[in-house]
């Protein structure tokens, strides 16, 4: 047996489902950014980060 209030967001969900899809994608991209964030190439690693390092010296940081 379903509740009235359950009927009615059941109801809400099904009739936008193409929101609730995209709203489920953005959180789930938005949590694997997260977890990937501490990562660094080594493309960063061998010469990204010593040149933004050297900019940064330069200018007095």
């Amino acid at each position: 047996m379903i509740f009235q209030a359950e009927q009615k967001l059941l109801s809400y969900l099904y009739d936008h489902k193409d929101k609730v899809a995209f709203v489920i994608a953005l959180a789930l991209l938005l949590v694997a950014r997260i977890k990937l964030l501490p990562f660094q190439s080594g493309d960063y690693e061998l010469f990204l980060g010593p040149w933004y390092n050297q900019i940064n010296n330069e200018r007095g940081g």
